[in-house]
């Protein structure tokens, strides 16, 4: 019961500490510049994104921590959080739960194709917000505006963080991939829209360094 309470205690406590993270607004606090549209727009898609992240990788997490504790008490909850989190058993609960929703394996499989689209779809507002900003900025340094290197740097940390959420889900859609290849799915089908997210990335990073080669 203690090594329970101890576990299910730990998972409380990343939750709430995961919960916090992609909300936060550092972009606005962190400077005394006024926040534009679009790096409203940037910062929001990638509060969504981030928050579709932390809750696949709490997923894996709580899975290992409770394997764990099974097996070897509080120390082994720990070691299962850490495995969990990092080793792509958020993949593999998803599917589990997906698999446990839907009866069939053309339906388990839509849902996740269905997932991928809004990643693709969330993707592309970001890429719209991050073409704004490249506009915004490289017009702002032309002017020799006021703040104009500040803010360019605080939007290229503001892209990196997006694109590292977009490099997250890809992984977790890869893996995803496998765990139903190997149980017979027709994965392959997931490949298009897997392109799609790849494609998307690309063009994330290409804007991100087209501004930082303008400060």
């Amino acid at each position: 019961m203690k090594v329970a309470i101890a576990i299910v205690t730990v998972i409380a406590i990343l939750l709430a500490g995961c919960t916090d993270g992609p909300v936060q607004t550092s972009a606005q606090t962190t400077s005394g510049l006024a926040e534009t549209s679009a790096e409203r727009a940037l910062r929001e898609s990638n509060a969504r994104l981030q928050s579709t992240v932390f809750e696949g990788m709490m997923i894996g997490s709580a899975t290992g921590a409770l394997i764990g504790g099974i097996s070897d008490g509080k120390r082994g909850a720990l070691r299962g959080l850490q495995l969990g989190f990092i080793g792509g058993t958020a993949a593999g609960a998803y599917v589990r739960n997906l698999q446990a929703k839907y009866a069939s394996q053309e339906r388990v499989l839509n849902q996740v194709l269905q997932d991928i689209a809004r990643t693709n779809a969330e993707l592309d507002r970001s890429i719209a917000a991050m073409r704004a900003l490249v506009a915004e900025n490289k017009a702002a340094i032309a002017k020799a505006t006021s703040g104009a290197s500040e803010r360019g740097r605080r939007d290229v940390v503001e892209m990196k963080k997006a694109i590292s959420s977009a490099n997250q889900q890809a992984d977790f859609f890869g893996q995803a991939r496998g765990v139903l290849l190997s149980q017979g799915s027709p994965a392959g089908a997931m490949d298009p829209q897997l392109a799609k997210l790849a494609q998307r990335i690309a063009t994330m990073k290409e804007l991100s360094a087209n501004l930082s080669a303008a400060l």
